[in-house]
């Protein structure tokens, strides 16, 4: 593996200013390795699966524009409850996170309604921001991807970003789906690093930022959708809207 390029101590702690005028907060040294969580930071998941529930919610007479985004947390609720609890390969969870919430509601499941959202998920394109940046980082740091889904739907995305990753971990390698420790922990075995040497930028505060702080990782909230925390829920070092002042707050 490449080796990191190592940074001056004093340049990388010293308060930067990232593009929309916001001072950077200070970590505590520099990392190592740079680990993403990937559907919702680097996959631009969420435009599409909406697009998809509101597809399958027509195709059964009902007014989409009106119920979408009610179902659509209706299932997101259904999918977070399911990564609890035993292990089951991500494609199943995602077939039996539609189907129950479409029986939830009393509508009809037709053959392949839940397959649908299985079958796309590696199929959904990168934010715009995602290959610069990472191209960028790339050539200063270790990069790997510590993902809730499956080996063949991973590979199959990380293809469509068109960046080489160091390492890339799942939640099928080690029979577990983050908020629980064990990804994290199956990560940090892998590459030989502690927690204070990596830095995780993530979207979803539910699924990563609470174990990744507690464990002790430098950690950045890609927050895409300008989400206001319920109180409690702030668990992470940086905030930034998209990955472009990621380089920033690097020193890069």
């Amino acid at each position: 593996m490449r080796v990191a390029r190592k940074v001056d101590v004093e340049s990388f702690r010293k308060e930067k200013v990232l593009p929309n005028g916001e001072e950077t907060m200070r970590f505590a040294k520099q990392p190592q390795w740079i680990t993403f969580d990937c559907y919702g930071t680097l996959i631009d998941t969420r435009t599409h699966y909406v697009e998809i529930w509101r597809e399958l919610l027509a195709q059964k007479g009902l007014d989409a524009d009106e119920t979408v985004m009610e179902y659509v947390r209706s299932w997101g609720e259904e999918e977070f409850r399911l990564v609890q609890g035993p292990y089951k390969k991500h494609r199943d969870l995602l077939v039996e996170s539609v189907e129950t919430t479409l029986r939830r509601n009393n509508l009809p499941i037709g053959p392949g309604d839940g397959r649908r959202l299985a079958d796309a998920w590696g199929t959904f394109p990168p934010y715009p921001d995602v290959k610069p940046v990472l191209t960028r980082l790339k050539e200063h740091y270790r990069l790997a991807i510590i993902s809730n889904t499956d080996n063949d739907i991973i590979h199959q995305t990380v293809a469509g970003i068109g960046v080489e990753f160091d390492a890339i971990f799942t939640a099928e390698d080690c029979k577990a789906y983050k908020p629980s420790r064990i990804p994290f922990e199956h990560a940090l075995r892998s590459i030989g690093m502690g927690p204070q040497e990596v830095l995780h930028v993530a979207f979803g505060y539910q699924y990563d930022h609470g174990p990744a702080s507690e464990m002790g990782f430098m950690t950045v909230w890609v927050n895409r959708r300008q989400l206001i925390l319920p109180p409690g829920a702030r668990k992470f070092d940086v905030e930034i809207p998209d990955l472009t002042g990621l380089p920033a707050l690097l020193g890069l």
